[in-house]
Protein backbone atom coordinates (compact mmCIF):
# COMPACT_ATOMS: atom_id res chain seq x y z
CA UNK A 1 0.00 0.00 0.00
CA UNK A 2 1.48 3.62 -0.80
CA UNK A 3 0.82 6.23 1.92
CA UNK A 4 1.60 9.85 0.08
CA UNK A 5 1.92 13.14 2.42
CA UNK A 6 3.07 16.39 1.15
CA UNK A 7 4.01 14.93 -2.48
CA UNK A 8 6.05 12.17 -1.06
CA UNK A 9 5.46 8.81 -1.61
CA UNK A 10 6.02 5.77 0.54
CA UNK A 11 5.54 2.04 -0.07
CA UNK A 12 3.97 0.75 3.75
CA UNK A 13 2.92 -3.00 4.15
CA UNK A 14 -0.31 -3.23 5.97
CA UNK A 15 1.48 -4.81 8.64
CA UNK A 16 3.35 -1.34 9.31
CA UNK A 17 0.44 0.30 10.84
CA UNK A 18 -0.04 -0.14 14.37
CA UNK A 19 -2.64 -2.83 16.07
CA UNK A 20 -6.04 -0.87 16.99
CA UNK A 21 -8.53 -1.57 20.33
CA UNK A 22 -11.60 -3.87 18.66
CA UNK A 23 -12.64 -3.26 15.01
CA UNK A 24 -11.32 0.38 15.15
CA UNK A 25 -8.69 -0.25 12.98
CA UNK A 26 -7.65 3.82 12.79
CA UNK A 27 -7.49 6.32 15.83
CA UNK A 28 -10.11 9.48 15.14
CA UNK A 29 -8.72 12.84 15.08
CA UNK A 30 -9.73 16.04 16.52
CA UNK A 31 -10.05 16.65 12.59
CA UNK A 32 -13.85 16.25 10.99
CA UNK A 33 -12.54 14.22 8.59
CA UNK A 34 -10.43 11.77 10.50
CA UNK A 35 -13.63 11.53 12.36
CA UNK A 36 -15.89 10.75 9.23
CA UNK A 37 -13.32 8.08 8.44
CA UNK A 38 -13.38 6.49 11.88
CA UNK A 39 -17.03 5.99 11.44
CA UNK A 40 -16.25 4.27 8.08
CA UNK A 41 -13.57 2.04 8.97
CA UNK A 42 -16.13 0.51 11.87
CA UNK A 43 -17.85 -0.69 9.07
CA UNK A 44 -15.68 -3.86 7.84
CA UNK A 45 -16.14 -5.08 11.65
CA UNK A 46 -19.82 -4.59 11.79
CA UNK A 47 -21.94 -4.41 8.23
CA UNK A 48 -25.02 -4.93 9.80
CA UNK A 49 -24.86 -1.36 11.45
CA UNK A 50 -26.39 0.52 7.92
CA UNK A 51 -26.35 3.86 7.79
CA UNK A 52 -28.45 4.91 10.51
CA UNK A 53 -25.69 4.57 12.75
CA UNK A 54 -23.61 7.06 11.01
CA UNK A 55 -25.81 9.82 12.28
CA UNK A 56 -25.04 8.85 16.02
CA UNK A 57 -21.29 8.47 15.25
CA UNK A 58 -21.35 11.53 14.02
CA UNK A 59 -22.80 12.97 16.81
CA UNK A 60 -20.60 11.71 19.13
CA UNK A 61 -17.29 12.52 17.47
CA UNK A 62 -18.39 15.97 17.66
CA UNK A 63 -18.99 16.01 13.90
CA UNK A 64 -22.61 16.97 12.83
CA UNK A 65 -23.45 19.93 11.59
CA UNK A 66 -24.16 21.15 14.80
CA UNK A 67 -20.30 20.91 15.87
CA UNK A 68 -18.46 21.98 12.96
CA UNK A 69 -17.37 24.98 14.38
CA UNK A 70 -15.42 23.06 16.75
CA UNK A 71 -13.52 21.20 14.07
CA UNK A 72 -9.35 21.83 14.08
CA UNK A 73 -7.59 21.97 10.86
CA UNK A 74 -7.75 19.41 8.46
CA UNK A 75 -4.52 16.62 8.91
CA UNK A 76 -4.68 15.70 5.04
CA UNK A 77 -1.29 13.60 5.20
CA UNK A 78 -3.62 11.24 7.29
CA UNK A 79 -6.37 12.31 5.56
CA UNK A 80 -4.76 10.90 2.37
CA UNK A 81 -3.26 7.52 4.41
CA UNK A 82 -6.72 7.01 5.38
CA UNK A 83 -8.58 7.18 2.70
CA UNK A 84 -6.24 4.29 1.72
CA UNK A 85 -6.57 2.42 4.22
CA UNK A 86 -10.34 2.23 2.79
CA UNK A 87 -9.14 0.80 -0.45
CA UNK A 88 -8.69 -2.48 1.93
CA UNK A 89 -12.04 -3.05 2.26
CA UNK A 90 -13.92 -5.91 1.21
CA UNK A 91 -16.78 -5.17 -2.06
CA UNK A 92 -19.36 -6.47 0.06
CA UNK A 93 -18.57 -3.03 2.43
CA UNK A 94 -17.89 -0.57 -0.06
CA UNK A 95 -22.06 0.07 -0.66
CA UNK A 96 -21.97 1.54 2.20
CA UNK A 97 -19.11 3.85 1.71
CA UNK A 98 -21.58 5.95 -0.81
CA UNK A 99 -22.45 8.19 2.03
CA UNK A 100 -18.88 8.78 3.31
CA UNK A 101 -17.93 9.28 0.44
CA UNK A 102 -19.84 12.03 -0.60
CA UNK A 103 -19.43 13.28 3.03
CA UNK A 104 -15.69 14.21 2.51
CA UNK A 105 -16.30 15.33 -1.48
CA UNK A 106 -18.39 17.93 0.56
CA UNK A 107 -16.04 18.72 2.79
CA UNK A 108 -13.33 19.07 0.75
CA UNK A 109 -15.30 21.18 -1.50
CA UNK A 110 -17.34 23.56 0.60
CA UNK A 111 -14.42 23.69 3.56
CA UNK A 112 -10.89 23.03 2.36
CA UNK A 113 -11.09 24.67 -1.35
CA UNK A 114 -12.79 27.51 -0.05
CA UNK A 115 -10.14 28.07 2.84
CA UNK A 116 -7.43 27.43 -0.15
CA UNK A 117 -9.06 30.00 -2.05
CA UNK A 118 -9.25 32.17 0.73
CA UNK A 119 -5.44 31.55 1.52
CA UNK A 120 -4.60 32.98 -1.79
CA UNK A 121 -6.62 35.87 -1.88
CA UNK A 122 -4.88 36.52 1.10
CA UNK A 123 -1.36 36.14 -0.17
CA UNK A 124 -2.00 37.83 -3.15
CA UNK A 125 -3.60 40.96 -0.91
CA UNK A 126 -0.33 41.10 1.20
CA UNK A 127 1.51 41.31 -1.71
CA UNK A 128 -0.54 43.92 -3.31
CA UNK A 129 -1.24 46.16 -0.26
CA UNK A 130 2.81 46.13 -0.20
CA UNK A 131 3.07 47.04 -3.40
CA UNK A 132 0.87 50.05 -3.00
CA UNK A 133 3.11 51.30 0.04
CA UNK A 134 5.81 52.60 -2.91
CA UNK A 135 3.27 55.05 -4.33
CA UNK A 136 2.77 56.86 -0.63
CA UNK A 137 6.74 57.85 -1.85
CA UNK A 138 6.46 61.12 -3.54
CA UNK A 139 9.55 61.72 -5.96
CA UNK A 140 11.65 64.44 -4.64
CA UNK A 141 11.32 67.77 -6.85
CA UNK A 142 14.22 68.96 -8.69
CA UNK A 143 14.87 71.98 -7.11
CA UNK A 144 16.35 73.30 -11.08
CA UNK A 145 17.40 76.62 -10.10
CA UNK A 146 19.17 75.46 -6.64
CA UNK A 147 21.24 72.78 -8.66
CA UNK A 148 22.13 75.04 -11.22
CA UNK A 149 23.36 78.80 -9.12
CA UNK A 150 24.94 75.46 -6.55
CA UNK A 151 26.86 74.23 -9.31
CA UNK A 152 27.82 77.24 -10.89
CA UNK A 153 28.85 78.80 -7.35
CA UNK A 154 31.51 75.22 -6.64
CA UNK A 155 32.98 75.90 -10.62
CA UNK A 156 33.41 79.68 -9.73
CA UNK A 157 35.10 79.38 -6.36
CA UNK A 158 37.14 76.49 -8.21
CA UNK A 159 38.05 79.02 -10.98
CA UNK A 160 39.16 81.29 -7.82
CA UNK A 161 40.86 78.46 -6.22
CA UNK A 162 43.29 78.35 -9.45
CA UNK A 163 43.46 82.13 -10.25
CA UNK A 164 44.77 82.71 -6.64
CA UNK A 165 47.29 80.12 -6.90
CA UNK A 166 48.52 81.06 -10.16
CA UNK A 167 48.78 85.14 -8.87
CA UNK A 168 50.39 83.77 -5.54
CA UNK A 169 53.22 81.64 -7.73
CA UNK A 170 53.29 84.56 -10.37
CA UNK A 171 53.87 86.79 -8.03
CA UNK A 172 56.25 84.92 -5.55
CA UNK A 173 58.82 84.58 -9.21
CA UNK A 174 58.23 88.36 -9.65
CA UNK A 175 59.52 88.65 -5.89
CA UNK A 176 62.45 86.35 -6.57
CA UNK A 177 63.24 88.08 -9.99
CA UNK A 178 63.09 91.81 -8.39
CA UNK A 179 65.70 90.63 -5.92
CA UNK A 180 68.28 89.07 -8.99
CA UNK A 181 67.21 92.29 -10.60
CA UNK A 182 68.89 93.94 -7.60
CA UNK A 183 72.03 91.93 -7.53
CA UNK A 184 72.77 92.33 -11.15
CA UNK A 185 72.15 95.93 -11.28
CA UNK A 186 74.32 96.22 -8.06
CA UNK A 187 77.33 94.01 -9.64
CA UNK A 188 76.91 96.37 -12.92
CA UNK A 189 77.60 99.68 -10.68
CA UNK A 190 80.57 97.49 -9.39
CA UNK A 191 82.00 97.36 -12.73
CA UNK A 192 81.12 100.89 -13.93
CA UNK A 193 83.35 101.91 -10.92
CA UNK A 194 86.53 103.30 -12.31
CA UNK A 195 89.39 100.61 -11.74
CA UNK A 196 92.07 101.46 -9.03
CA UNK A 197 94.86 100.04 -11.28
CA UNK A 198 93.89 101.68 -15.03
CA UNK A 199 96.47 104.58 -14.29
CA UNK A 200 99.29 102.19 -13.60
CA UNK A 201 98.60 99.98 -16.34
CA UNK A 202 99.23 102.87 -18.97
CA UNK A 203 102.32 103.01 -17.54
CA UNK A 204 105.73 100.91 -19.12
CA UNK A 205 105.95 97.42 -17.98
CA UNK A 206 109.39 95.19 -17.75
CA UNK A 207 107.15 92.73 -20.17
CA UNK A 208 106.78 95.64 -22.22
CA UNK A 209 109.38 94.83 -25.07
CA UNK A 210 108.23 96.64 -27.66
CA UNK A 211 105.39 99.46 -28.30
CA UNK A 212 103.45 96.71 -29.89
CA UNK A 213 103.56 94.84 -26.65
CA UNK A 214 102.69 97.56 -24.68
CA UNK A 215 99.80 99.01 -26.87
CA UNK A 216 98.05 95.18 -26.82
CA UNK A 217 98.69 95.13 -23.50
CA UNK A 218 96.88 98.05 -22.81
CA UNK A 219 94.44 97.51 -24.90
CA UNK A 220 93.44 94.23 -23.53
CA UNK A 221 92.95 95.16 -20.25
CA UNK A 222 90.43 98.02 -21.17
CA UNK A 223 88.83 95.44 -23.46
CA UNK A 224 88.05 93.15 -20.81
CA UNK A 225 87.05 96.15 -18.65
CA UNK A 226 84.22 96.83 -21.42
CA UNK A 227 83.22 93.26 -22.26
CA UNK A 228 82.50 92.93 -17.93
CA UNK A 229 80.82 96.20 -18.04
CA UNK A 230 78.60 95.10 -21.07
CA UNK A 231 77.92 91.99 -19.44
CA UNK A 232 76.88 93.37 -16.22
CA UNK A 233 74.75 95.74 -18.15
CA UNK A 234 72.81 93.34 -20.34
CA UNK A 235 72.36 91.48 -16.88
CA UNK A 236 70.63 93.84 -15.40
CA UNK A 237 68.77 95.28 -18.12
CA UNK A 238 67.74 91.67 -18.49
CA UNK A 239 66.75 91.39 -15.06
CA UNK A 240 64.77 94.72 -14.89
CA UNK A 241 62.87 93.33 -17.78
CA UNK A 242 61.91 89.93 -16.56
CA UNK A 243 60.59 91.43 -12.84
CA UNK A 244 59.24 94.93 -14.65
CA UNK A 245 57.11 92.26 -16.90
CA UNK A 246 56.63 89.67 -13.79
CA UNK A 247 55.36 91.84 -11.11
CA UNK A 248 52.69 93.35 -14.12
CA UNK A 249 51.53 89.66 -14.34
CA UNK A 250 51.70 89.45 -10.64
CA UNK A 251 49.24 92.59 -10.84
CA UNK A 252 47.36 91.74 -13.61
CA UNK A 253 46.60 88.12 -11.60
CA UNK A 254 45.97 89.65 -8.70
CA UNK A 255 43.09 91.93 -10.53
CA UNK A 256 41.89 88.88 -12.19
CA UNK A 257 41.14 86.86 -8.86
CA UNK A 258 39.87 89.24 -6.83
CA UNK A 259 37.89 89.88 -9.66
CA UNK A 260 36.92 86.69 -10.07
CA UNK A 261 36.04 86.72 -6.01
CA UNK A 262 33.85 89.31 -6.57
CA UNK A 263 32.07 87.47 -9.20
CA UNK A 264 31.96 84.21 -7.03
CA UNK A 265 30.74 86.76 -3.92
CA UNK A 266 27.44 87.49 -6.30
CA UNK A 267 26.59 84.16 -6.81
CA UNK A 268 27.02 83.52 -3.37
CA UNK A 269 24.16 85.89 -2.30
CA UNK A 270 22.25 84.34 -5.25
CA UNK A 271 22.79 80.77 -3.83
CA UNK A 272 22.27 82.37 -0.15
CA UNK A 273 18.42 83.30 -1.21
CA UNK A 274 18.19 80.11 -2.74
CA UNK A 275 19.30 77.84 0.36
CA UNK A 276 15.79 77.84 1.65
CA UNK A 277 15.47 75.65 -1.61
CA UNK A 278 17.71 73.54 -1.18
CA UNK A 279 17.39 73.15 2.36
CA UNK A 280 13.66 71.89 1.60
CA UNK A 281 14.47 69.78 -1.76
CA UNK A 282 17.02 68.14 1.02
CA UNK A 283 14.40 67.59 3.79
CA UNK A 284 12.19 66.14 1.13
CA UNK A 285 14.50 64.05 -0.41
CA UNK A 286 15.41 62.52 2.85
CA UNK A 287 11.48 62.05 3.99
CA UNK A 288 11.26 60.38 0.55
CA UNK A 289 14.25 58.21 1.47
CA UNK A 290 12.90 57.03 4.78
CA UNK A 291 9.49 56.32 2.67
CA UNK A 292 10.91 54.29 0.46
CA UNK A 293 12.79 51.61 3.09
CA UNK A 294 9.76 51.48 5.17
CA UNK A 295 8.09 50.52 2.13
CA UNK A 296 10.68 48.49 0.97
CA UNK A 297 10.87 46.75 4.20
CA UNK A 298 7.07 46.05 4.36
CA UNK A 299 6.80 44.77 0.52
CA UNK A 300 10.23 41.85 1.66
CA UNK A 301 8.18 40.83 4.67
CA UNK A 302 4.94 40.91 3.06
CA UNK A 303 6.89 38.72 -0.29
CA UNK A 304 8.65 36.41 2.15
CA UNK A 305 4.83 35.77 3.89
CA UNK A 306 3.39 35.32 0.51
CA UNK A 307 5.58 33.14 -0.82
CA UNK A 308 5.29 30.73 2.52
CA UNK A 309 1.89 30.89 2.26
CA UNK A 310 1.85 30.02 -1.64
CA UNK A 311 3.91 26.80 -0.33
CA UNK A 312 1.51 26.00 1.92
CA UNK A 313 -1.33 26.22 -0.88
CA UNK A 314 0.51 23.99 -3.56
CA UNK A 315 0.87 21.20 -1.09
CA UNK A 316 -2.77 21.45 0.46
CA UNK A 317 -4.16 21.33 -3.29
CA UNK A 318 -2.10 18.68 -4.55
CA UNK A 319 -2.88 16.67 -1.57
CA UNK A 320 -6.86 17.52 -2.19
CA UNK A 321 -6.71 16.36 -5.57
CA UNK A 322 -5.10 12.83 -5.03
CA UNK A 323 -7.73 12.40 -2.44
CA UNK A 324 -10.30 13.51 -4.80
CA UNK A 325 -8.98 11.07 -7.03
CA UNK A 326 -8.70 7.98 -4.40
CA UNK A 327 -12.29 8.88 -3.68
CA UNK A 328 -13.24 8.20 -7.51
CA UNK A 329 -11.00 5.31 -7.47
CA UNK A 330 -13.15 3.85 -4.96
CA UNK A 331 -16.55 4.62 -6.05
CA UNK A 332 -15.80 3.21 -9.91
CA UNK A 333 -13.48 0.49 -9.73
CA UNK A 334 -15.29 -2.21 -8.30
CA UNK A 335 -12.59 -5.18 -8.73
CA UNK A 336 -8.93 -4.95 -7.09
CA UNK A 337 -7.09 -4.39 -9.68
CA UNK A 338 -8.85 -1.96 -11.42
CA UNK A 339 -9.02 -0.39 -7.98
CA UNK A 340 -5.18 -1.15 -7.78
CA UNK A 341 -4.61 0.12 -11.11
CA UNK A 342 -7.24 3.68 -10.52
CA UNK A 343 -4.88 4.27 -6.86
CA UNK A 344 -1.44 4.15 -8.99
CA UNK A 345 -2.73 6.38 -11.60
CA UNK A 346 -3.76 8.43 -8.60
CA UNK A 347 -0.32 8.25 -6.77
CA UNK A 348 1.68 9.17 -10.31
CA UNK A 349 -0.54 11.63 -11.50
CA UNK A 350 0.62 15.51 -11.82
CA UNK A 351 -1.74 18.13 -10.81
CA UNK A 352 -0.81 21.55 -12.09
CA UNK A 353 -0.59 24.37 -9.68
CA UNK A 354 -0.61 27.59 -12.44
CA UNK A 355 -3.63 28.81 -10.92
CA UNK A 356 -2.58 28.71 -7.75
CA UNK A 357 0.26 31.46 -9.05
CA UNK A 358 0.67 34.91 -7.08
CA UNK A 359 1.82 37.79 -8.96
CA UNK A 360 4.35 40.08 -7.62
CA UNK A 361 4.19 43.68 -8.07
CA UNK A 362 7.08 45.77 -9.46
CA UNK A 363 8.48 47.51 -6.82
CA UNK A 364 10.93 50.61 -6.69
CA UNK A 365 13.60 49.92 -3.92
CA UNK A 366 16.47 52.50 -5.38
CA UNK A 367 16.92 55.58 -2.88
CA UNK A 368 17.57 59.22 -4.22
CA UNK A 369 21.03 60.90 -4.01
CA UNK A 370 20.14 63.42 -1.61
CA UNK A 371 22.69 66.77 -1.58
CA UNK A 372 22.53 65.87 2.35
CA UNK A 373 25.88 68.41 2.43
CA UNK A 374 24.39 71.18 0.68
CA UNK A 375 22.80 73.06 3.94
CA UNK A 376 26.08 73.10 4.99
CA UNK A 377 27.59 75.13 2.36
CA UNK A 378 25.94 77.87 3.78
CA UNK A 379 26.27 81.03 5.77
CA UNK A 380 24.66 80.69 9.45
CA UNK A 381 21.57 82.26 8.80
CA UNK A 382 20.27 79.18 6.60
CA UNK A 383 22.08 76.95 9.04
CA UNK A 384 19.60 78.57 11.83
CA UNK A 385 16.81 78.34 9.33
CA UNK A 386 17.37 74.57 8.90
CA UNK A 387 17.75 74.02 12.70
CA UNK A 388 14.24 76.31 13.36
CA UNK A 389 12.27 74.52 10.60
CA UNK A 390 12.68 71.12 12.39
CA UNK A 391 11.21 72.24 15.67
CA UNK A 392 7.39 71.30 16.59
CA UNK A 393 5.99 74.69 16.86
CA UNK A 394 7.32 75.96 12.74
CA UNK A 395 5.59 72.51 11.70
CA UNK A 396 3.39 74.71 9.82
CA UNK A 397 5.56 76.86 8.30
CA UNK A 398 7.76 73.63 7.05
CA UNK A 399 4.50 72.25 5.25
CA UNK A 400 3.49 75.84 3.63
CA UNK A 401 7.44 75.97 2.73
CA UNK A 402 7.14 72.16 1.10
CA UNK A 403 3.82 73.01 -0.20
CA UNK A 404 5.49 76.40 -1.82
CA UNK A 405 2.70 78.38 -0.19
CA UNK A 406 5.35 80.84 1.73
CA UNK A 407 8.29 81.53 -0.91
CA UNK A 408 11.87 80.46 0.53
CA UNK A 409 13.65 83.77 -0.47
CA UNK A 410 11.12 85.72 1.76
CA UNK A 411 11.59 83.67 4.65
CA UNK A 412 15.54 83.44 4.55
CA UNK A 413 15.00 87.59 4.66
CA UNK A 414 13.12 86.92 8.03
CA UNK A 415 14.43 88.19 11.40
CA UNK A 416 15.01 85.19 13.47
CA UNK A 417 13.13 85.40 16.23
CA UNK A 418 10.09 84.70 13.62
CA UNK A 419 11.49 81.20 13.87
CA UNK A 420 11.28 81.17 17.71
CA UNK A 421 8.55 79.57 20.12
CA UNK A 422 6.89 81.34 22.58
CA UNK A 423 8.91 80.56 25.49
CA UNK A 424 12.34 81.22 23.39
CA UNK A 425 10.42 84.83 22.84
CA UNK A 426 10.21 85.45 26.30
CA UNK A 427 13.39 84.42 27.73
CA UNK A 428 15.32 86.52 24.84
CA UNK A 429 13.22 89.49 26.18
CA UNK A 430 13.90 88.84 29.89
CA UNK A 431 17.26 88.33 28.46
CA UNK A 432 17.08 92.01 27.10
CA UNK A 433 15.59 93.56 30.25
CA UNK A 434 18.17 92.30 32.44
CA UNK A 435 20.87 93.06 30.70
CA UNK A 436 19.46 96.63 30.04
CA UNK A 437 19.08 96.45 34.12
CA UNK A 438 22.30 95.67 34.44
CA UNK A 439 23.16 98.89 32.51
CA UNK A 440 20.82 101.40 34.30
CA UNK A 441 22.38 100.00 37.18
CA UNK A 442 25.90 101.27 36.55
CA UNK A 443 24.62 104.35 35.24
CA UNK A 444 24.48 107.52 37.07
CA UNK A 445 20.99 108.91 37.17
CA UNK A 446 21.70 112.76 35.73
CA UNK A 447 23.53 110.49 32.73
CA UNK A 448 20.56 109.01 31.73
CA UNK A 449 17.83 111.99 32.37
CA UNK A 450 20.15 115.20 31.53
CA UNK A 451 19.86 118.24 33.30
CA UNK A 452 16.72 118.67 35.93
CA UNK A 453 14.34 121.32 34.93
CA UNK A 454 14.67 124.62 37.11
CA UNK A 455 12.01 124.66 39.57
Amino acid sequence: MWLTGHGVSHRVSPEAIPPRVGCLRFSMKQSALLGLLGIALLLPCATARKLGSTSSALQASGLARGHEGARGPLDLDALEVSVLRLTNSSESSRSYLKPMIDSIRTMLEKELMPDISRQYSLAQKMLDDAAKGFAACKEPWNATQVGEVREQHQNCRKEESSLVVDANDTCDDAQVLAEVKVQKCEKMKGVDAYPPEAPAVCDKDSSDVSYEVHARRVRNFYMQKVHEWVMAEEECTNATQKATARSKTCKVRNDGWKDKRQSCNAIQRMLDMEACDAWTEYYHCSQNNSCLLEATNAFVDANGTATAMQRSIVLQWRAMKRIECLLDALENNRQADDLSNAITECRNKVHSTTSWALTYPYYKAAAWACADAAPRGYRQKVRFLATSLKRPENSQLLRRLLEGEVPCREVVLWPEEEFLGEAQKKQRLKDREDALAEILLKAKPFELCGALPAL
